[in-house]
């Protein structure tokens, strides 16, 4: 199935992030929280194909369900591909945080 999401979408794509997300939770029955990035990082060599940007998904399991993760999706600014990475990493770390504290406020509220 992901050669065929790869194929219609690409790699570094919405639906590939989610699905990364969602077979995450299939593969660790354990875990309840998964993320997932793609993206356009590029090399430093300066032939840029597209603008640098990175998708992010989040995906969450409840009892025995996976739920269709969150996704997300930024341009990214930094010069180098190492900043560009760590930039990805602090966008992924703030989603799973903005994520986490908006269900512990839906828990709080039951």
């Amino acid at each position: 199935a992901s050669m065929d999401l790869i194929a219609r979408y690409s790699a570094e794509s919405t639906e590939m992030t989610q699905a990364l997300a969602r077979a995450a939770l299939e593969q660790t029955p354990e875990a309840n929280v998964s993320c997932a990035t793609t993206g356009h990082l590029e090399p430093d060599e300066g032939r840029v194909r597209d603008q640098p940007h990175v998708f992010v998904a989040i995906s969450r399991r409840i009892d025995d369900a996976i739920l269709e993760p969150a996704t997300f999706e930024r341009q990214l600014y930094e010069d180098t591909r190492i900043a560009r990475q760590q930039e990805c990493t602090m966008f992924a770390i703030r989603k799973l945080f903005e994520v986490g504290q908006a269900l512990s406020q839906r828990k709080n509220q039951t």
